[in-house]
């Protein structure tokens, strides 16, 4: 199965293509964004802030804000099939966190779902990696859409001072 990753960084930004096996996992729905984070991204940030912790750094909390970004990037991308950064994520991040003072972006896609293996794939590459230990982000918003042909577009929005 191929699994595609957008590197970025404030700066920078690159592609890599990867394969990996995937797994279908459980859809959690119910009436705020926050508790319709999918159990694919709830264990997405559980691998995060293991990554994290593990090296001396905090966790990234959820964003109401952040997720609400990336989730409407995520179903552009799914519905399009257009694999790129969102360029209105600056813009997007002001208006809904006046206060922010870094940001960051992971975006990618894979057949399947396998939050484990596309965890392994973000922290193979430097750029992802950096992105997901950065100590200046304390908020995260993940999420995770399937498209009609099968792919799941994950969209990982970073950012401080957004809670």
């Amino acid at each position: 199965m191929l699994i595609r990753l957008r590197r970025t960084a404030p700066l920078a930004a690159a592609l890599a293509i990867l394969s990996t096996i995937g797994i279908d996992t459980a859809v959690i729905a119910a009436p705020t964004p926050a508790s319709q984070v999918r159990t694919y991204d709830k264990n997405l940030l559980k691998y995060v802030n293991h990554a994290r912790t593990s090296r001396g750094g905090t966790v990234l909390k959820q964003s109401n804000r952040l997720y609400k970004i990336a989730l409407k990037w995520a179903k552009y991308e799914a519905a399009h099939s257009d694999f790129d950064h969102n360029p209105n994520y600056p813009s997007q991040l002001a208006a809904a966190c006046p206060n922010w003072r870094a940001y960051g972006e992971n975006t990618g896609w894979q057949n399947g779902t396998n939050a484990k293996a596309l965890f392994k794939l973000y922290m193979s590459d430097t750029i992802h990696r950096g992105n997901i230990l950065n100590p200046s982000f304390k908020d995260v918003g993940i999420a995770t859409v399937k498209s009609k042909d099968g792919r799941e577009w994950n969209v990982m929005d970073f950012a401080s001072h957004c809670a």
